[in-house]
């Protein structure tokens, strides 16, 4: 993934979190596989 490609999916993101569509992390999830999880989104 490309800079510009990581900066789209956080202005996604921060799209979806406005509108109420949020992701939480697992209370099993490391923080790793909660960042892998988000970026395969």
């Amino acid at each position: 993934m490309n800079i510009q490609e990581f900066c789209a999916r956080i202005q996604q993101s921060s799209a979806q979190k406005q509108s109420g569509q949020t992701i939480a992390m697992h209370a099993n999830e490391s923080c790793e596989d909660f960042i892998n999880r988000l970026l395969s989104m």
